[in-house]
């Protein structure tokens, strides 16, 4: 088997690993940190695309939809997401990230 398929292979293996993300189930901080480290496994470079492709293997439903809305199209093709954005907007999504409201709410 040529080597860049047994790549492949140990990606798509390794990605069934990963914490999926769903509507139900949205532990994003514990899917980031799984994703970076694939990440840091098989790529040195910062390859957006492919990192943008891992998440739409892991995160169903909204999420994915979300995921979807963000790449925008330059002159030179379209533009993907960084893993750090992608990451805000499923927070944002469930609702993850504390905003300064809830917080003097909670102080209630």
């Amino acid at each position: 088997m040529p080597e860049e398929a047994l790549r492949q292979q140990n990606k798509i293996l390794t990605l069934q690993r990963v914490t999926g993300i769903s509507d139900k189930d949205n532990d994003v901080d514990m899917w980031y940190e799984q994703i970076c480290t694939l990440g840091r496994t098989f790529t040195r470079s910062t390859d957006k695309k492919e990192i943008y492709e891992w998440c739409l293997l892991t995160v169903k439903g909204s999420g994915a939809k979300e995921i979807r809305r963000c790449i925008t199209h330059g002159p030179n093709g379209k533009i993907y997401p960084d893993l750090e954005t992608i990451r805000d907007i499923l927070k944002n999504l469930y609702d993850l990230e504390y905003k300064p409201e809830d917080i003097i709410d909670d102080l209630k």
